[in-house]
């Protein structure tokens, strides 16, 4: 398995065994408790990484011989992980202003590939990011499943420098010299990425995020909605008419705004609306469409899946039925 990146030498709690903890429990405590680091969990068959900071989780990462899952997927994986596997817990305090880099050093964009110290210097590659005013990293790709990262916040050199030491990463107190002498001693290969300043990524991968979970449980409302013949092809209508009635509290729902539509099982929105005020918006109106339409209990059925998928971020809006459905699952 890829090895995650894990910044490790500030620990909190280590060696913590996940059969005496309930882990979704041992999660919210951490997000409510203003926790700026990383929580890591590893086994013999799987492991994942959660990043915090203050009171969100910034994103978070799993992986085992199946494949690997990011953001609320890799939550639920490691939550249904834990009822069959038994996982080493690591907590590890971060500075406030590193954690965002490391919380989206999987998923930065790549600037440059597979450069080969060969042809490429690492100094010089280093000066260019510097006159590049990169926000983002090297990372350093050393023979022996070696070498480290390089952090850059606007073309400024972040310290300290991190390498690998076994399975963990290590501060090294000569910065990026140490790379530097190893790279051109021995050779290696160089990967440039960018990391999206904070809000606009923060702000695409929760909007993302969100989108798929509306998308799923507009769907399921939608078969359901389809069951009955008397309000068969008639779900457009009634959805955009409990919008616009909601539209007064959520504007981001008005139809006639157009910022979030719900066409042929895809959901997409542009407006300005925090994602949270999205999804509390169509929580409550598929909630109370339901109602309106006696359907409530085939579609809380329906929902079993999506409901334990979600029912971590479902529980922070505290909304009756959802609650209900959640407690059912459990």
């Amino acid at each position: 398995m890829q090895k995650l990146p894990i910044p490790v030498d500030k620990p909190r709690h280590l060696n913590l065994n996940s059969y005496y903890l309930d882990i979704a429990k041992f999660i919210e405590h951490f997000q409510e408790n203003n926790f700026s680091g990383c929580i890591h969990f590893r086994s013999h068959q799987a492991e994942a990484v959660l990043y915090f900071d203050q009171d969100e989780l910034l994103n978070s990462y799993y992986h085992d011989q199946k494949g690997a899952a990011h953001g609320e997927e890799a939550v639920s994986a490691l939550v249904n992980g834990t009822r069959s596997m038994n996982f080493l817990i690591g907590v590890y305090d971060v500075d406030p202003q590193r954690i965002y880099f490391w919380a989206n050093l999987t998923t930065a964009e790549p600037l440059y590939k597979d450069l080969n110290a060969e042809f490429t210097d690492l100094e010089g590659l280093i000066k260019k990011m510097i006159s590049e005013k990169l926000i983002g990293y090297i990372e350093v790709v050393l023979p022996g499943n070696n070498g480290g990262y390089i952090l850059f916040q606007n073309g400024t050199l972040l310290s300290p420098t991190y390498r690998w030491n076994g399975e963990s990463l290590v501060p090294t107190p000569k910065g990026f010299d140490t790379l530097v002498i190893k790279s051109r001693e021995s050779g290696g290969t160089f990967h440039v990425k960018r990391v999206l300043p904070e809000r606009q990524k923060n702000r695409e991968q929760s909007v993302s995020d969100v989108l798929d979970m509306i998308e799923g449980l507009l769907q399921t409302l939608e078969q359901v909605v389809g069951t009955n013949r008397k309000y068969k092809d008639r779900f457009d209508t009634l959805l955009k008419k409990k919008f616009l009635e909601k539209s007064e509290t959520f504007s981001c729902l008005d139809p006639f705004l157009c910022e979030f539509q719900y066409e042929k099982g895809k959901a997409s929105f542009t407006g300005d609306a925090a994602p949270g005020e999205l999804v509390r918006g169509v929580l409550e109106s598929v909630a109370e469409l339901a109602a309106d339409l006696g359907i409530s209990r085939q579609l809380g059925q329906s929902l079993s899946p999506w409901t334990r998928r979600y029912a971590q971020k479902i529980r922070s809006f505290g909304i009756a039925y959802f609650q209900d459905l959640i407690s059912a699952s459990e």
